[in-house]
């Protein structure tokens, strides 16, 4: 069962990070991978999976039905991602554009001639995410345990003479 956050708690963090930034709107996602933003803020373990926040609205790009993500987000099909995307960009038209750089998305924009600032968003995503909640405490002492027992079970098992294959 997958845990439920606090996505408008969270959204509300990363739109005080882009006031802070002076950003109009940030992208975040993966287009063929799982993307820890995309996990973070709106609970989408699907890929492609691409969000554009900006300070009133939040759209994402997703496989997942919209009973599955948070009601915040306006969601959008997965078809035609690049030009979708920058469709979106455009209709926004923001000054100040914030990208995460380990991103995939990055990409998107790389090449591209824009009226807008491409602004490297990374520091503030991490910001956010490195300060846990109690109920993210609360997981992550759990895997804690759960790592721990795993570990001793190997540990009591007497794999000499044992290969991979």
């Amino acid at each position: 069962m997958k845990p439920k956050f606090n996505y408008e708690k969270r959204l509300a963090q990363l739109r005080e990070k882009m006031r802070e930034n002076d950003v109009d709107a940030v992208v975040f996602g993966g287009a063929d991978r799982l993307d820890a933003n995309a996990y973070y803020y709106a609970g989408d373990t699907a890929f492609p999976s691409v969000a554009i926040i900006t300070q009133d609205e939040a759209h994402i790009f997703s496989t997942l039905q919209s009973d599955e993500l948070p009601s915040s987000f306006q969601v959008l099909p997965a078809k035609q991602l690049k030009k979708n995307i920058g469709e979106m960009v455009e209709k926004i038209k923001p000054k100040k554009l914030g990208l995460d750089t380990r991103s995939d998305t990055l990409a998107m924009f790389s090449f591209e001639k824009t009226a807008y600032e491409k602004f490297n968003f990374t520091k503030s995503f991490l910001e956010i995410r490195e300060k846990k909640d109690e109920q993210e405490v609360k997981l992550i002492k759990t895997a804690q345990e759960i790592t721990k027992k795993a570990v001793a079970q190997v540990l009591e098992t007497d794999l000499r003479g044992l290969t991979e294959n």
